[in-house]
């Protein structure tokens, strides 16, 4: 996925208004930064304005453990290039994170990782998501969003169609990828989430690196994921954010 970024992009902020909770402090803004981050020296984002002083504090605790950990793996791919003395190519390993949906209740990270580190496998633009619940200042659990039966479970029985999935792959056609790419995509898929302001609700395929020329990003809008949401809150947040569209429509993968 390319996404260029300006250098005044870098620069700004999303401000939303706070949360109404009756106190001088819920009058503060949202304020993220920076928006975008890309390259060697990528950064996670910040909260840099939060109406609660605690909350803002263990999210940015979590934002600068996600990116000290991708540090790291930035650098064990290099030693392990240099380490296995690979005779063709150079090491790569370039990280993208955009702030894709800033609410007074969620922020979600479109994390992008391509990496190189020697050997076969080469990935590519492979999404690392992360949305964070804003009331809790912990990571999104996904499983209290969707109604029972929604979200693929690794500890289900694989010939039955989670209900995402079915809604996933009712658009898998329209990306056009190699009809070996079925096979890919069935029950006992994995699904990475994360949500986009412009878009929805974005899914993704979790796929062996062999597999990734299978991996399509498809956004469901807020109409479409109401039936199957059982946090109302989630859903109403969603659609005050997402202004109503076209049918779904693929990402940009």
């Amino acid at each position: 996925m390319k996404r260029p970024v300006s250098t005044a992009a870098l620069a700004a902020a999303f401000i939303l208004p706070a949360l109404h909770t009756g106190n001088a402090a819920a009058a503060s803004p949202v304020v993220v930064r920076p928006m975008h981050s890309q390259g060697a020296s990528f950064r996670y984002p910040r909260l840099v304005a939060f109406p609660n002083p605690d909350i803002q504090k263990r999210v940015n605790a979590l934002l600068a453990d996600r990116e000290a950990v991708r540090r790291a793996a930035r650098m064990e791919c290099l030693n392990t290039f240099r380490d296995t003395h690979v005779k063709h190519g150079k090491p790569s390993f370039k990280v993208a994170v955009a702030a894709s949906y800033v609410s007074p209740r969620y922020l979600s990270l479109d994390v992008r990782q391509s990496e190189y580190c020697g050997g076969a496998d080469r990935e590519q633009d492979v999404p690392d998501p992360l949305t964070i619940d804003l009331a809790k200042g912990a990571a999104l659990d996904w499983r209290t969003v969707f109604k029972p039966g929604v979200l693929p479970d690794p500890q289900a029985n694989a010939n039955v169609e989670p209900q995402l999935l079915a809604m996933y792959r009712a658009h898998y056609g329209a990306a056009k990828k190699p009809p070996t790419c079925q096979s890919y995509v069935k029950g006992g898929t994995q699904l990475k989430l994360w949500l986009d302001a412009k878009q929805g609700l974005v899914v993704s395929p979790n796929l062996p690196p062999a597999a990734q020329v299978c991996v399509a990003d498809i956004a469901l809008t807020p109409n479409e994921l109401a039936p199957v949401i059982a946090d109302r809150n989630f859903l109403a947040d969603l659609k005050a954010m997402v202004a109503p569209t076209t049918p779904p429509k693929e990402g940009a993968r």
